[in-house]
């Protein structure tokens, strides 16, 4: 760590996110490589996952459950 060894990649990582992605705070999520902007609540990325399944191959949860759970871990793990 004090050598700086990785210092360079990180820079160009995080260059690259900011910049090339415009990847600016965590969450972020991308649906069929586009990012998704709107509410971060199970029930509205559900739907916007089923949207953007134009091929019907997803099968989703009727009851997204198990998702609010992800959901709520990644925003606690975010605020620690």
């Amino acid at each position: 760590m004090s050598a700086n060894t990785f210092l360079k990649q990180i820079e160009a990582d995080y260059n690259q996110s900011l910049f090339d992605e415009h990847v600016t705070g965590t969450p972020t999520f991308y649906i069929n490589e586009v990012r998704y902007t709107g509410a971060t609540d199970a029930d509205s990325l559900v739907s916007a996952i089923a949207q953007a399944d134009t091929e019907g191959r997803i099968r989703l949860p009727e009851r997204p459950g198990a998702i609010r759970r992800v959901l709520g871990s990644l925003r606690r793990s975010g605020n620690s």
